[in-house]
């Protein structure tokens, strides 16, 4: 018998055994219930007798005592115990029926009695209903009352309690409680014989019915005891068998086959396992042989690999030593050529003859150019390092394109070409994208056109390919009717260090860097340039990019103020007297350039030598701003900020602006770090120099010397360029203005911190409600002025007013519905545009189902894997490293995860970036993995 068999046969045993069992529990319950009827049925006909023997005993004691001698009282309890019988008035509390307000006829009706006992008790009832009849005329006729035809006692006459008396004695009433005591008698004699023949019968079916019960339970106990022997010998005892034959084989012993006693299933699969067996061991010794091959082959793959590290440690060095190069040069190289530009600037703004003029004008020239020619280098240099990411910023797209043709206009018109800025119609007003390489892109194809052109003209066209909800394709191009390209030279037009045309004169050498570096910063963005040219008719270079159209209210993103606000006075801000500008520079020709620039723009200067001097000078004098050299001796400009800092000047009360060589992100974090503003590049750009004293220098520039030198230009062909649009409104939920000016006017500072108040307050408008509810009121009233707090400081004077009005009435009472109502929906306001400006400054990105391409991916697990380590020593370089992939990873799985990593580090939190990092690190890894099975 198998054990399926054996377990199916005591389940239907005991399921029968169960059933009986439930039978004879049934069965005991009703003759239980039925027992439980007689006795209340008894109780309740002995309890009817006590009161009908009470009732009457009473009823002729308080007639008699009334017709002996009247009283009020006397009668009042007569007529409550006549009224209680009928079921009129409720019963006293001692009656043997109390609770009960049913008359005695209807109580007796709803008794279970046989005829005998009824005739009985209807007897006594009958009795009982005469002696109140014959006590009420008794009573009636001593009050002077007597019985009308309609049998009411309303015939009054003269009170006759002596008659009434000797008629009680007359009429026997004494008799008749005697005759409802002794039928009441005969009724429980009857009653109880009964009751007793009933629960003899009862007894026997009980005690059957118990028998069956306790019978069925032994049943039972003896199928669950032999059904635990069965499993014992049928499955316990074979499987102790397999377990000690399974530890001989794990032991590595090849003991001899099994055999158990009973054919059952579990014998079955006790031979499937044998056979198992021995094929494992057969593949275990083909695996043993393979390992031993395996194990030569890796042997030589661990020298293959020590050779590969040794040449990849060589490969870093080398990249570690062309980077510290770079880093070197840079500076090495920006400061002479700060002192060529500068000077050859500040010259040109003094009084010079014709040919000093000219001289000094291609000095300048021929420095910007080699100036230009170095950052093309850098910029080319971070390309082939891979370390060059998008950016993405809001800009002006009519705005950007006139600063671009101005930037070449003067060469054009040098060369008396036309220079035509065709901008298409349909064109958005505002883009979101890369706008510092857009413009290095056509910058470069704009210098390259109109340097290879010798008559006619260039052109740059702008228009839209399509246009679809949130994006817009555009195409640029740029047509000139050079000399043109022969389809030669176009196959290595876009290679590094080789001119678009070798045959050409020195007019058109070069490094031939620009197109290389153009290619690349056009694949970055998601383009490929195309070329269209042949000799003798010119050349024409295209590409398409896709763009992210702002919002609405993206577009009304916060303008800082500059010298033009009405705030500003004629001497930028200092009560008339002229702001004091601090120059940190080891360099006296820095100096120099600096203090000329400045005093153009009518401001005081003070100069130092190095960082120790301008700690002093901030010291001893009134500064408004410090312009502050990076890399100094004695004391460096790093050190220098962070001593400034500490002697409790704030960033908004004191601008420090570095002026530095490198450009990387690392250095500017730095700067950030320790309390700098901003910082210019080294040389620094007049109109650079003077935007940066409008953005942070106290009140304003009054004085801009390049803009008050600016006249409005004309294209080439007398059409006038297309202006900027004017700038939006502010969004009403927030005060940009005000929250800048709170920071500094630190634009990138003020959008982090309104990052922070999403996350740390966002839910804010919950959680009032929910302390509220709770009742906590004077938690309330914390989150509230917490709240009013931080909105106050970044501009968010809505949140701010409503906080305020909750502050008036906590602890104490709690705020009107409406103020919560209007503080949840200012909230929801303002927390959608720090969302939409958090957006645009690629601070988050929005998740989706685009798929991350496989070199960004692999790219983005290397800065995860390399974070731990980078964090410790270049915080600022992860910053800056995570917000390069924000828009790589936008519309990907990755997006938010990427977000929360990035939020960490702006928070300064290891903790929280280490558990985000490892989140996405393994979220990465999961879906490459995914990848390489699928194909």
């Amino acid at each position: 018998m198998t054990i399926r068999a054996i377990i199916k046969t005591s389940n239907l045993v005991q399921l029968g055994l169960v059933l009986l069992l439930g039978v004879c529990f049934f069965g005991l319950g009703r003759e239980l219930r039925e027992v439980n009827g007689l006795l209340r049925n008894f109780y309740r006909i002995d309890a009817l007798f006590s009161e009908l023997q009470a009732n009457a005993d009473d009823k002729y004691r308080l007639a008699l005592d009334y017709v002996s001698a009247p009283s009020a009282r006397g009668l009042k309890d007569w007529q409550n115990l006549i009224l209680a019988e009928r079921g009129i008035v409720a019963r006293p509390p001692t009656s043997f029926l109390a609770g009960d307000e049913r008359s005695l006829q209807r109580i007796a009706d709803s008794l279970d009695l046989h005829t005998e006992g009824r005739e009985l008790l209807q007897f006594c009832l009958d009795q009982n209903e005469l002696l109140s009849r014959l006590t009420e005329v008794a009573v009636m006729r001593a009050r002077g009352l007597y019985p009308d035809e309609q049998g009411g006692f309303t015939v009054e006459g003269d009170p006759q309690p002596r008659q009434a008396l000797k008629w009680i004695s007359d009429s026997k009433l004494a008799l008749i409680p005697g005759k409802i005591l002794n039928a009441g008698r005969q009724l429980r004699a009857h009653r109880y014989q009964d009751f007793l023949a009933h629960m003899s019968v009862q007894r026997h079916d009980v005690w059957w019915t118990l028998g069956f019960a306790v019978g069925g339970l032994i049943l039972l106990a003896l199928n669950v005891a032999a059904i635990m022997f069965t499993l014992h010998k049928r499955v316990v005892r074979p499987l102790a068998l397999v377990g000690r034959y399974a530890e001989e084989v794990a032991a590595g012993d090849d003991p001899p086959p099994l055999r158990l006693k009973y054919g059952d299933e579990l014998a079955g699969m006790f031979d499937s396992l044998q056979k198992m067996k021995s094929v494992l061991l057969s593949r275990i010794q083909e695996l043993k042989a393979a390992e031993s091959a395996a194990h030569a082959s890796r042997q030589q793959a661990i020298r293959a690999r020590s050779q590969a590290l040794a040449s990849l440690q060589i490969a870093r060095k080398a990249s570690t030593v062309q980077e510290d190069f770079l880093r070197r040069i840079s500076h090495e190289i920006r400061t002479p050529m700060n002192a060529i530009i500068g000077m050859s600037y500040l010259c040109l703004q003094t009084r010079l003859s014709p040919n000093q003029s000219k001289y000094l004008s291609q000095i300048n020239k021929a420095g910007s150019t080699l100036l230009d020619m170095f950052n093309r280098i850098l910029d080319f240099a971070s390309v082939d390092e891979g370390s060059l990411r998008p950016e993405r910023t809001l800009f002006p797209l009519g705005h950007f394109l006139e600063l671009l043709r101005r930037s070449v206009a003067a060469e054009a018109s040098e060369k008396k070409l036309s220079l035509t800025l065709n901008a298409a119609p349909g064109l958005p007003a505002y883009l979101l994208g890369d706008e510092r390489h857009l413009e290095e892109v056509l910058r470069i194809l704009l210098d390259n056109a109109v340097q290879y052109t010798s008559e006619g003209g260039v052109e740059l066209s702008v228009a839209p390919v399509r246009k679809t909800q949130g994006k817009a394709r555009l195409r640029f191009c740029v047509v000139d009717s050079g000399p043109g390209i022969s389809s030669e030279n176009q196959a290595k037009l876009f290679e590094p260090f080789v001119p678009g045309d070798m045959s050409m004169t020195r007019s058109g050498s070069g490094l031939g860097l620009g197109l290389a570096l153009a290619r690349h910063l056009v694949g970055l963005m998601g383009g490929v340039i195309e070329v269209d040219s042949a000799p003798g008719r010119g050349s024409r270079l295209s590409f398409e990019l896709d763009f992210d159209l702002p919002p609405e209210e993206e577009t009304r993103a916060p303008v800082i103020a500059t010298g033009d606000s009405e705030d500003a006075n004629a001497d930028g801000g200092h009560g008339g007297e002229r702001a004091l500008v601090l120059v940190v520079d080891d360099n006296e020709i820095n100096r120099q350039i600096a203090r000329e620039l400045l005093e153009q723009a009518g401001l005081a200067v003070a100069v130092a030598e190095d960082g120790s001097r301008a700690v002093e000078c901030v010291r001893r004098q009134s500064v408004a701003l410090v312009l502050m050299d990076v890399q100094m001796p004695v004391m460096d400009g790093m050190e220098a900020t962070r001593r400034i800092r500490e002697m409790g000047h704030s960033p908004s009360e004191l601008p420090i602006l570095a002026m530095t060589a490198h450009t990387d992100s690392g250095s500017r974090m730095d700067g950030r770090d320790v309390g700098m503003n901003d910082y210019l590049t080294k040389p620094v750009n007049p109109a650079a120099l003077y935007a940066a004293l409008e953005e942070w220098l106290p009140g304003g520039l009054a004085h801009n010397p390049m803009r008050e030198a600016e006249r409005p230009e004309e294209n080439a062909d007398g059409a006038t360029p297309p202006a900027a649009p004017p700038s939006p409104p502010l969004h009403p939920a927030i005060n940009a203005k005000a929250g800048l000016a709170t920071v500094g006017g630190n634009e990138k500072l003020y959008n982090e911190l309104l990052v922070r108040f999403v996350e740390h307050y966002g839910q804010s408008a919950t959680q009032l409600r929910d302390l509220l509810e709770h009742g906590d009121y004077r938690g309330a009233a914390r989150l509230a002025h917490t709240v009013k707090g931080v909105a106050a400081n970044l501009g968010v004077e809505q949140i701010t007013e409503l906080t305020r009005q909750m502050e008036d009435c906590l602890p104490d009472v709690p705020p009107a519905e409406n103020l919560l109502q209007g503080f949840e929906t200012a909230m929801a306001e303002a927390l959608e545009q720090i969302r939409l400006l958090q957006k645009h400054n690629g601070l988050s990105a929005t998740a989706g189902d685009m798929r991350l391409a496989d070199e960004h991916r692999h790219a983005l697990l290397n800065l995860l894997a390399e974070l731990p380590q980078r964090m410790e020593t270049d915080w600022g370089g992860v910053e800056s490293a995570l917000e390069a992939f924000i828009p790589l990873v936008e519309g990907t799985p990755y997006a938010e995860e990427l977000s929360k990593v990035l939020a960490a580090v702006n928070d300064f939190n290891p903790a929280d970036m280490a558990g985000h990092a490892e989140l996405l690190r393994r979220h990465l890894s999961g879906d490459a993995d995914e990848d390489r099975l699928l194909h």
